[in-house]
């Protein structure tokens, strides 16, 4: 897949079935995406009772920080609610990106044959899509500040990355605020 086709198709589908959601992310995973996918994760823990999430990358040719940072966020709410987000069929790359930041010791990664078998499937239902850019400005600025500070949480390397990420974010919405 080229970048031009995953920029047409960066999208997420998922599905309920009983406690489990399923999710598929399509093209990239990117801040584009995000908020749809917190949404929709944290209302069917909320309001469904969803207990495990199983995320299928197999078609993610890539993920932002934001994105990133966003699914440790998620982990974290689920383990307090004793749940789980498991993620499967990641690419080399997005397992090296994870590493990189040192999400994959906050995320379960696990091998297809690992899944559990009684997951539910994108198949198996009528998908939702949940495509992105749903939240204005501010919304949007909020779920990257939140998802980079997650991220800065997780080691001191990630502190000092987004650092001036985080500054800027911080800024941004101050000025938001500030001005209306």
């Amino acid at each position: 897949m080229n970048s031009e086709t995953a920029k047409k198709n960066d999208e997420i589908l998922a599905c309920v079935e009983g406690d489990q959601a399923c999710v598929e992310v399509r093209g990239r995973g990117t801040f584009k995406v995000s908020g749809s996918l917190k949404r929709f994760v944290d209302k069917e823990v909320r309001e469904e009772g969803v207990r495990q999430v199983l995320i299928d990358f197999s078609h993610c040719v890539s993920m932002d920080s934001t994105f990133m940072g966003v699914l440790a966020g998620l982990s974290q709410r689920l383990r307090a609610n004793r749940g789980h987000l498991i993620l499967f069929n990641l690419s080399r790359k997005n397992r090296e990106l994870l590493h990189t930041l040192g999400i994959d010791r906050v995320l379960e990664l696990v091998e297809p044959e690992q899944v559990p078998s009684q997951s539910c499937s994108i198949d198996s239902g009528r998908p939702i899509y949940l495509n992105g850019n749903n939240e204005g400005r501010e919304e949007q600025a909020r779920i990257m500040l939140r998802a980079h500070r997650t991220l800065a949480e997780l080691n001191e390397q990630n502190r000092d990355r987004f650092r001036n990420v985080i500054k800027f974010l911080s800024e941004d919405l101050d000025r938001m605020n500030h001005s209306g």
